[in-house]
Order: structure tokens, then C-alpha cells, then sequence
């Protein structure tokens, strides 16, 4: 059986760049340390009528 696409098109590839040393160990353990210490939660989204949790954490303010 043929798979059918949605699209007609596959998807542009855009470019990615990578900037290796973009913050040097102790910015990066830093940033990692405040990301460890916030408040995590799963909010919820109302799609046609029905509440579902969305699928990712998010930081709560």
C-alpha cells in the first residue's frame, strides 16, 4: 500500500548554524544551574471542547 503525503512538496531544508563555543563552561554551567532550579509544569490546551495536557514542560512564572 502507497503512503500518501499531505503535502505535494517535500519540506525546505533550512540552513543550521553552530557556534561551538558560543558561551564558555562557566556561562554554560550557570545557565544550566538556573534552568535546574525553575519550576516546572505541564499546562493544558482545549482543543474542540476537550482539555488535553500539552506535550512539553514549561517553566511556570
Amino acid at each position: 500500500m502507497q503512503q500518501l503525503t499531505l503535502f505535494p512538496e517535500s519540506a525546505p531544508t533550512l540552513p543550521v548554524n553552530y557556534y561551538p563555543e558560543f558561551l564558555n563552561k562557566e556561562e554554560a554551567d550557570e545557565l544550566y544551574q538556573h534552568c535546574q532550579g525553575l519550576q516546572w509544569k505541564q499546562n493544558q490546551i482545549r482543543i474542540v471542547g476537550k482539555t488535553i495536557p500539552v506535550p512539553r514542560l514549561e517553566p511556570s512564572q
